[in-house]
């Protein structure tokens, strides 16, 4: 009995070491793929990423703008009526965009184009209810 109990136990461990080895593989090549990707993207179109100075300039106007906002939320609703319906349009379509870029990253990582495996089944939930309540 202790020997088939071993066996057995010796054999999940070496699946699971097969299929965690295998994983690994699989995200170790892709984080190379993703890395010589972006180094020919920025090489070809002469990218550079910005330097210190740049970086805390624009950071630091955002994190103040958002502050002057919330303090005064009247200067929001005035740059928001000076828009223009070129200015919507161009910022519609960013936000199209991105709610796009959001969606394919959300079916990637779901690996299903719409809605999360259940995980759970019914039977389960009905057992759970009847259980609780001949506790009580």
């Amino acid at each position: 009995m202790l020997g088939r109990l071993q066996s057995s136990g010796l054999s999940i461990l070496t699946k699971t070491q097969a299929v965690a080895t295998k994983s690994a593989s699989k995200i170790l090549y892709y984080g190379k793929v993703g890395k010589e990707l972006t180094l020919q993207v920025y090489s070809k179109e002469k990218w550079m990423p910005p330097n210190l100075q740049t970086f805390q300039k624009i950071y630091c106007e955002l994190y103040k703008d958002a502050l002057r906002y919330v303090n005064k939320p009247c200067d929001l609703v005035s740059k928001y009526n000076k828009l223009t319906k070129d200015d919507m349009v161009k910022y519609g379509a960013i936000g199209i965009q991105l709610v796009g870029f959001y969606s394919v990253g959300e079916m990637i990582g779901r690996r299903k184009l719409v809605g999360y495996r259940n995980y759970y089944h019914p039977h389960d939930v009905e057992e759970e209810a009847t259980t609780s309540a001949d506790a009580h």
